[in-house]
């Protein structure tokens, strides 16, 4: 999460309660808040605010109600400056690093996704647009 309002949420909706967590949380909420925490809140499915999944690090800012959706949109316009290919090659390496045994093997992936976004036009386009000290207009491609 990377904004989270200030109202009670129950994180583990699929705790103990409903037999079994789904959908990779044991594994994702361990690599974002430590494994300690992780089973503390799995175990006992127990809701908690904002200001604990803030204190906690599972949420990168803490904001008001009124200002969530304002704030989601802009950080989803701020993300959508980068290429698209560039922001799902992040994505992937981001994830993917949660089942990499060793740090090379991390760096070889990263080398490769590298060696990928640099043969497409958006990496030219990129390169052109620094140059020409201007945005970039990214296609995709």
């Amino acid at each position: 999460h990377v904004a989270w309002g200030s109202r009670p949420r129950d994180a583990a909706p699929r705790g103990p309660r409903y037999i079994v967590h789904g959908a990779c949380i044991v594994q994702i909420r361990a690599f974002f808040v430590g494994v300690a925490r992780a089973q503390e809140l799995m175990l006992t499915g127990r809701v908690f605010d904002a200001a604990e999944a803030y204190r906690i690090g599972l949420v990168v800012d803490l904001l008001d109600d009124d200002t969530l959706m304002d704030a989601a949109l802009a950080k989803a316009a701020e993300i959508m400056r980068n290429s698209p290919f560039g922001v799902a090659l992040t994505k992937e390496g981001m994830w993917g690093a949660l089942e990499i045994p060793a740090l090379q093997n991390a760096i070889d992936i990263e080398n490769r996704q590298q060696i990928m976004a640099s043969a497409t036009a958006d990496h030219r386009e990129a390169m052109a647009a620094f140059v020409e000290r201007r945005p970039p207009f990214y296609t995709n491609g």
